[in-house]
Order: C-alpha cells, then structure tokens, then sequence
C-alpha cells in the first residue's frame, strides 16, 4: 500500500507526487493530441 502513496523504500516522493502527476498528466495529454492531429498535418506519427 505504500507504493500507491508515493513511498518506494528510500525514495520518498510524497512532496512531489501532485506535481509529477501534473506533469505527466499534461505530458500525456498533448501527445494523445498530437497523434490525433497527425493525419492533418501531414507530419507521421514517431514509431
């Protein structure tokens, strides 16, 4: 249960788990965007 609060051992990412979920979340989110924009643009998809 400690894995799901951020806590792996002697790596504590409690103070940083909101912000790197942001971030991830926000990474996720334009590339989901970008792959669905790729067929107008003309640009291919990175394999």
């Amino acid at each position: 249960m400690k894995l799901h609060t951020g806590n792996f051992g002697a790596i504590n990412l409690q103070p940083y788990d909101s912000t790197l979920l942001g971030v991830l979340t926000l990474f996720v989110a334009v590339s989901g965007i970008g792959l669905l924009l790729a067929p107008w643009t003309g640009r291919q998809p990175i394999p």
